[in-house]
């Protein structure tokens, strides 16, 4: 499949192994999201059961008011994902592709995230408790053990968008950070990295662990968010 060649593509392997090649296909954004969600201990039948961590790992773009989705991939501790920008002169075919409409439009009970709820539900829980260390042109990143359930999760994004007042963006950005919100809607949020100045040729290597964190790192200093406020706010500002 042809992308824009002039624009970056996004190699992805698993464990030393090729797994796709996703582009950019027009105006919009391609995206690798690789995420963690992690759940508290809890009782089940007078037993307790203890936290455990939903991985996996996705690729994505929208382009043109449509859906490029390439690869969904569940991950466990020892995997070793591998994202590099590279030069292209052809992609591999996306697995679907969708316009946003039929896909904002369709029945919730024929979606993916349906589908994904099932299969959640009625698969057995994994028995750990999971993070990445993350690492850039193999220099280290950061470790995202912490002793605190929630969601990790890091956004590789790579950037073709002309907005309606004609401003465009054309960079590449890695972005990650740790989240958890309450019942009362309140959030705290912890940027672990952030880096929008990538270039051709950066590799990206996310080593899945078991997190066994006793303590906090002293780096570790999430903020509160009203998440209820922050959306009005944004509501207000349109």
């Amino acid at each position: 499949m042809e992308h824009l060649k002039d624009k970056p593509a996004l190699q992805l392997k698993i464990n030393g192994k090729l797994v796709c090649t996703a582009g950019i296909c027009g105006n919009g954004v391609l995206t690798a999201e690789l995420h963690i969600s992690t759940l508290p201990a809890q009782k089940k039948f007078l037993r307790k059961v203890k936290e455990r961590s939903d991985c996996y790992l996705c690729i994505m773009g929208l382009f043109d008011d449509y859906f490029y989705h390439w690869h969904n991939n569940e991950l466990k501790p020892e995997d070793v994902v591998s994202l590099k920008i590279i030069e292209a002169e052809t992609i591999d075919e996306p697995e679907e592709i969708r316009h946003k409409d039929i896909i904002f439009k369709r029945s919730w009970f024929f979606s993916p995230e349906c589908f994904c709820f099932w299969k959640k539900f009625w698969k057995k829980p994994p028995s750990y408790k999971a993070a990445f260390i993350a690492e850039l042109n193999s220099k280290f990143i950061c470790d995202t053990s912490i002793p605190l359930c929630g969601s990790t999760s890091a956004y590789l994004r790579l950037h073709n968008a002309t907005n309606n007042e004609g401003i465009h963006s054309d960079h590449s950005s890695l972005y990650i950070s740790w989240s958890e919100m309450d019942r009362l809607g309140q959030m705290e949020s912890f940027d672990w990295y952030f880096n929008d100045n990538l270039q051709f040729g950066d590799k990206m290597v996310f080593r899945i662990i078991e997190d066994n964190a006793t303590e906090i790192p002293p780096e570790f200093k999430p903020e509160k968010v009203d998440i209820y406020s922050l959306l009005t706010d944004t509501h207000n500002d349109i």
